[in-house]
């Protein structure tokens, strides 16, 4: 697998430099990394895996499938977010606990990464760098009826600092649109402009219980859990649930 994945490095680096952030300024949709107590930490600021879909793009040119480079990994400038800014020593890397089959990652190295104990240097204490994330449509493994892609890592320090390993994190990565942060959910799940038995349906298809990311199992509807978020997470927690629902009514004036 690792042959195959190298033949594409090429052009997972051509797709980063379409995806490129317009600044690497430190922002919001980057993975902002520092020190808790004794660890590699995440800070509660900027982007926090596995609390929000990250939108994969179509790539069909030099690459089948799906393809950004972000989010990114960026250092904290000050304390805050639950974290201290990362000792000057450090040497921060990324290593893989799971992927999903037929998702990876390729870093400016055009290294692959996709299997566990893979891994990747982000850099010092200072760190900001961004890999490219790529769904491969053209793997065996690849499933059509998926659209959530799931990537575990941890983060580990080799730098004379040697700070202990980070808690492993997960990302989510969604190979359908998105609703665009700051855009309410409205429960028009077929975006005909209103409220109708059909969403209703949809939100039967889609509710469940709090805490746990929505499983919808009708072809008839949907089978991805992104159409049930956007459609219906009044609160953005990645839940369907009786909040939203109550939500949902209080929008729609019923």
């Amino acid at each position: 697998m690792k042959s195959s994945r190298m033949s594409i490095a090429a052009a997972a680096v051509a797709l980063a430099l379409i995806h490129v952030a317009p600044a690497w300024a430190q922002h919001d949709a980057d993975v902002w990394l520092g020190q808790n107590g004794a660890s590699v930490a995440l800070s509660t600021e900027g982007h926090i895996p596995s609390t929000e879909y990250d939108a994969l793009e179509p790539a069909n040119l030099l690459f089948h499938g799906w393809s950004n480079n972000n989010p990114g990994f960026d250092h904290v400038r000050a304390a805050g977010g639950g974290v201290l800014p990362l000792p000057e020593k450090a040497d921060i890397w990324l290593e893989v606990v799971r992927f999903d089959p037929g998702f990876f990652t390729i870093d400016g190295g055009q290294q692959v990464l996709e299997l566990p104990g893979d891994d990747t240097y982000l850099g010092t204490g200072t760190l900001h760098t961004h890999i490219t994330w790529l769904v491969d449509q053209d793997d065996p493994s690849y499933l059509p009826t998926k659209c959530v892609w799931q990537a575990t890592f941890r983060l580990y320090d080799a730098g004379d600092s040697r700070l202990q390993d980070s808690a492993p994190f997960t990302f989510l990565f969604s190979t359908v649109p998105v609703r665009a942060p700051g855009v309410s959910a409205d429960g028009d799940f077929y975006e005909d402009g209103s409220f109708d038995a059909a969403d209703k349906k949809a939100l039967g298809v889609c509710v469940g219980g709090p805490g746990v990311r929505p499983t919808p199992h009708d072809i008839s509807v949907t089978t991805c859990e992104v159409d049930c978020h956007n459609a219906f997470d009044m609160d953005d927690d990645l839940d369907v649930d009786l909040r939203d629902i109550a939500k949902l009514a209080v929008s729609l004036g019923s």
